[in-house]
């Protein structure tokens, strides 16, 4: 597997293992990409929350914060912040981002996070995680590459738990990065990953083909 999809997949699935420098990296390109797709609903992280991202916080820390009646950005970098290696872990990044979307249900980001929390707890993509996903897509379906690319791994990764249409709707996402030419190494990659599992990653594009290019699509309100 080349370095390209490892560093997806390390953001996605497996953050644990990673040196503490390039932990700390990848802390930054997370708070980058969660201030990118903010700032299309007008919002901006403070510096609490971008430092919060960055580190580590315990269980217990987790359950104080929890009940303190921080903000969403605070909530939800808290919940990155976990180490899941618990199934309580789990639920706990599953309250904190639970509670941020309680203040903020506006957060494609945040609703795929708690996808991707739901899934580590579950072993699979239950309801609950599929719901989660799929709102992530109707809050933001075009509005950031780093969402099209991070929703493109998790499918392909839960390819069996996920229905046909949103199967569609990732393999949508993923024609709109090869509008924008910039994706020609992780499409391939994503390919490759797609047919060790016997998906047929050019069959998809097929079905999704179009001639709308992505500035031609305006950002949700």
């Amino acid at each position: 597997m080349s370095k390209l999809w490892h560093d997806v997949q390390a953001v996605r699935v497996q953050p644990l293992e990673l040196p503490v420098g390039r932990l700390k990296q990848i802390g930054l390109i997370i708070a980058t990409a969660v201030t990118a797709a903010l700032c299309i609903q007008g919002l901006i992280l403070n510096h609490e929350s971008r430092k919060l991202t960055q580190s580590r916080i315990s269980l217990s820390q987790a359950e104080t914060l929890l009940t303190s009646g921080a903000g969403p950005q605070v909530m939800l970098s808290a919940a990155e912040a976990l180490e899941l290696t618990s199934p309580e872990a789990a639920r706990l990044a599953i309250s904190l981002t639970h509670a941020s979307l309680s203040q903020q249900p506006q957060q494609p980001y945040a609703w795929a996070e708690l996808a991707y929390y739901q899934s580590r707890l579950k072993g699979h993509v239950d309801r609950t995680a599929l719901s989660a996903f799929q709102t992530s897509i109707d809050q933001c379906g075009y509005c950031d590459q780093d969402l099209l690319r991070w929703r493109l791994g998790f499918a392909l990764d839960h390819w069996e738990d996920m229905p046909e249409e949103v199967r569609l709707d990732v393999f949508r996402g993923a024609e709109f990065l090869r509008w924008w030419h910039m994706d020609g190494a992780f499409l391939a990659e994503a390919r490759e990953r797609a047919t060790a599992l016997g998906i047929d990653f050019r069959d998809y594009q097929r079905k999704v083909v179009s001639d709308i290019r992505p500035h031609e699509i305006l950002p949700a309100n």
